[in-house]
């Protein structure tokens, strides 16, 4: 995670930018790019900023919008983009901003150029596949609904990799893949509710989700290696939800 100050005597603007630079990508002439981070307007997280990617360049090639999107409500963002050029493209990262500062009014924009000692390698097929089984007590938990998601820096953004249904036996497996610069995130999901040894099938209760580790992901779009989750008992893991709902709600009182 690297710090990018602004020059105040030019924006005119306190607004804190935190990115984290994945890296510009050269395979052949199939060239990407990503960066995350986090606006702030002063003490605020700067929401509903207009942020852009770009590839500038001063050669013969032409300029290129590679990703355009707009701050969460948290003042989070990511873009990613990739072109395809005869020399190394120039990545800009550009935010068009309303944070006042009481001197210029209107929207403003500021920009950095993404360093060239971020080049790495180009984006990737990154697999992952679990299985295991799932239990109520002590009965097999049927029919269940369970994906293979990965993370996004907004929840609302995971991607679904795969998703199925145990068997009559609470058994699942899952696999999937996605191509990215960075290392993916993936993780194992499901709703339920269990309670007393007794299952239904709810979008309303009990929520598992559970991180794949990264030393199980693969490389290409079929991974070499399963990880295996053993049984998952899910009675057990909603009585220690509840419990903690529970503590929550007394703190509350």
């Amino acid at each position: 995670m690297s710090q990018l100050p602004i020059d105040r005597s030019t924006c005119e603007m306190k607004l804190l930018i935190s990115l984290a630079l994945f890296g510009v990508a050269l395979a052949m002439r199939q060239q990407s790019v990503a960066v995350h981070g986090k606006l702030m307007c002063g003490s605020k997280p700067a929401s509903g900023v207009t942020v852009k990617l770009w590839d500038e360049d001063d050669g013969p090639d032409r300029d290129d919008e590679l990703d355009k999107k707009q701050t969460d409500g948290n003042g989070e963002f990511r873009l990613q983009g990739t072109t395809r050029e005869l020399t190394s493209i120039d990545p800009v990262f550009k935010i068009y901003h309303d944070c006042d500062d009481g001197i210029k009014p209107g929207q403003r924009k500021v920009k950095f150029r993404i360093p060239s000692s971020y080049i790495s390698s180009a984006f990737r097929f990154q697999s992952v596949a679990v299985t295991g089984k799932i239990f109520c007590g002590d009965k097999p938990a049927a029919r269940i609904r369970v994906k293979l998601r990965e993370a996004a820096l907004v929840e609302l953004f995971d991607e679904v990799l795969d998703q199925g249904f145990t068997d009559l036996h609470g058994h699942f497996h899952l696999e999937g893949y996605k191509a990215e610069l960075s290392q993916i995130e993936p993780y194992f999901h499901a709703h339920y509710e269990c309670n007393d040894g007794e299952l239904r099938n709810s979008k309303c209760c009990g929520k598992l989700r559970v991180a794949i580790p990264k030393d199980t992901l693969g490389d290409g779009k079929k991974s070499p290696k399963v990880f295996d989750f053993g049984v998952l008992n899910l009675e057990t893991i909603f009585a220690e939800e509840k419990r903690k709902k529970e503590a929550l709600n007394e703190e509350d009182d």
